[in-house]
């Protein structure tokens, strides 16, 4: 599950990725070695399907990283940095 989040694009995550959590009894809030869950990583990568799946599944958006860092403080650190990338590239 880290893997695939890491690696597709949001627009490109096969929605077949939440059988792990739906049929296969995995824990929504299984922490990596620096403490992230797939719902931090859900977010860093902006899969926003994969956030909604994930909260509506149980996972815990008070849960920190090594960091710090709550699932949605790295969504929203994510937006904004998209956010101003794109109004940069208008005077670019």
């Amino acid at each position: 599950m880290f893997i695939a989040l890491q690696c597709c694009r949001p627009e490109a995550l096969n929605p077949s990725i939440f059988y792990f959590f739906d049929e296969c009894g995995t824990d929504v809030n299984s922490p990596a070695n620096d403490l992230s869950r797939p719902l931090h990583l859900a977010s860093r990568e902006g899969h926003t399907n994969a956030v909604q799946h994930l909260l509506e599944r149980g996972a815990g958006d008070s849960l920190k990283d090594s960091h710090g860092r709550t699932g949605s403080v790295l969504f929203r650190d994510l937006f904004l940095f998209t956010a101003l990338r794109q109004w940069f590239n208008k005077f670019a």
